[in-house]
């Protein structure tokens, strides 16, 4: 690069990435963009589905990724002739496809603002700062270059490696254990069609894995330590009259006993009374009435699809407002750990992720053929009968037998850490050191061995700060804000906005490039 150049190093291409990479565009914030991920952008691990039976678990209300355009996702999906409603929950393929079409309508806008825009193909390996705002990126491929140079660093990556439980750790390359769900279409072609399947786990991946499975005839059980399905919910929107204030949640957080002093009873007993009497104030029903109290899952189940085609969960409409309100406090939230934030997470998890209608019809309806169970247990011993014999599988019930264990026990959140050379690496799996570098409220990179850095973290790279970092509603303003915060430290100020491409641009295009800001309708 020249030494006058500003060179952004997205990170990932993922949903987070291309938030990134737009809010970038968007505020002419560097004269050369990288984004650096193998698979194509827009299509990262989240949405690199290609089966429409795989749902999107949020609606198409909160799913721009443009930052500022809140209809942008539902305008794409009508100018395509898709018939939904901003309530809708669509196939997750719809969302990558939309990822995709944003990048590359973007990218295009760079190219005539005379914004370079490379993506390489390579997986990050390392990162070494090499003077003041000046970073080496080295990549895991042989055949790739051997460094990158780039004055700003924005890590986008998603989710680390697979959860797998400890029982099941030894076998993690046996060919009858898959580890991880997706891709969906690797999952059912290693699964034989009619055969007995174990799923470790019952929140989302679980369950997009049971529909997937059931669907040729396999017959599944699912385990999982809460023995428990998320509560069901008929949309996932952002209502704004519905705003919760997060300095109230920052007050019981800033008020709770020492944790040397505190109990799991404690912790739910305090943030259970503040969502009880907030729902109670801001709710039309009682609060009550919104929820079920069936003692077994598949009552419960039934009772929570009621109520939901009803529109008795009103509560399901202050999920995204407090949702903001959690990430603000905890972003604010000085230099504190996020255990408290963490165990609010905990207990209201299965509210706060739901399960969406959809799915949860499919789950009651495989439930009433026969062909899905679900128990609540831990994995105490698993043993495999040689080449070609079965699963044999204990959780407290005594022994079961399965053709195919498949585990969607969830996914590690990434950690970033020093080296004994102070490169930053990431840790996938998310341990513990002295060496993981921290989180700032800029949500910018700190440690005691590094200064002033511009090193920003977008999506679950920033888990450290924000305990919910990774639904697009999150990610598309703090992208924006993480933008804003980079040209802020580095005093960046649009350089070239007229290169050797703009000058051949017609006139109108030149002129609509003096706009502070750039907007779809710039596309050609």
């Amino acid at each position: 690069m020249n030494q006058s150049d500003s060179v952004l190093a997205i990170v990932g291409g993922g949903a987070a990435g291309v938030a990134t990479f737009i809010a970038a565009v968007r505020n002419r914030a560097a004269d050369v963009i990288y984004v650096i991920d193998p698979k194509p952008v827009g299509r990262g691990f989240a949405f690199s589905n290609s089966d429409d039976d795989i749902l999107c678990n949020t609606s198409v209300d909160i799913m721009s990724v443009i930052d500022g355009k809140d209809s942008d996702f539902y305008d794409y999906l009508t100018s395509r002739g898709h018939d939904v409603s901003l309530d809708s929950y669509v196939p997750r393929p719809w969302f990558g496809d939309y990822l995709t079409d944003r990048y590359d309508q973007y990218r295009r806008i760079a190219l005539r603002q005379g914004i370079d825009v490379v993506h390489l193909r390579y997986r990050f390996k390392s990162l070494k700062i090499v003077g003041r705002q000046r970073y080496r990126l080295r990549f895991e491929e042989d055949f790739s270059p051997v460094s990158l140079e780039a004055t700003d660093i924005v890590f986008c990556v998603g989710f680390g490696a697979a959860q797998i439980p400890t029982a099941l750790q030894p076998y993690r390359h046996h060919s009858a254990f898959v580890d991880c769900p997706y891709p969906e279409s690797d999952l059912v072609n290693r699964v034989p069609h009619h055969s007995s399947v174990l799923v470790v786990g019952s929140k989302l991946s679980a369950v997009d894995a049971v529909i997937m499975l059931c669907r040729d005839g396999r017959k599944v059980t699912m385990i999982s330590p809460s023995g428990d399905l998320l509560c069901v919910r008929s949309r996932f929107v952002r209502i704004r009259s519905h705003a919760l204030d997060a300095d109230a949640i920052r007050a019981i957080t800033a008020t709770t006993s020492p944790r040397s002093a505190r109990t799991d009873v404690h912790i739910r007993y305090r943030w259970m009374r503040y969502l009880t009497k907030t729902l109670a104030a801001v709710s039309s029903l009682p609060w009550r009435s919104q929820f079920s109290d069936r003692p077994s899952v598949k009552e419960r189940l039934l009772d929570e699809i009621e109520i939901a085609e009803s529109g008795r969960n009103e509560w399901q409409d202050y999920v995204v407002p407090f949702v903001d309100a959690l990430n603000e406090a905890a972003v604010k939230n000085g230099g504190t750990t996020l255990d408290e934030f963490n165990s609010l997470k905990k207990i209201i998890y299965r509210y706060v992720t739901g399960l969406a209608l959809p799915n949860a019809k499919r789950i009651a309806t495989l439930f009433e053929r026969g062909v899905l169970t679900l128990r609540k247990g831990v994995l105490t011993r698993v043993v495999h009968e040689g080449d070609h014999g079965r699963w044999k599988v204990d959780w407290g019930e005594g022994e079961h037998n399965f053709d195919t264990i498949v585990s969607a026990a969830g996914y590690h959140f990434p950690n970033f850490v020093l080296n004994n050379d102070d490169e930053i690496e990431i840790d996938v799996y998310g341990g513990a050191s002295p060496n993981t570098i921290g989180v700032s409220p800029e949500l910018a990179a700190e440690h005691p061995r590094l200064s002033q850095e511009s090193i920003w973290f977008v999506g679950p790279a920033a888990h450290l700060r924000m305990p919910l970092p990774n639904a697009v509603f999150i990610i598309a303003p703090v992208a924006n804000a993480v933008i804003a915060s980079l040209m802020k430290m580095s005093m960046k100020r649009p350089l070239r906005l007229i290169s050797s491409r703009t000058e051949k641009a017609s006139v109108a295009d030149r002129n609509a490039l003096s706009a502070q800001r750039v907007d779809l309708a710039d596309i050609d």
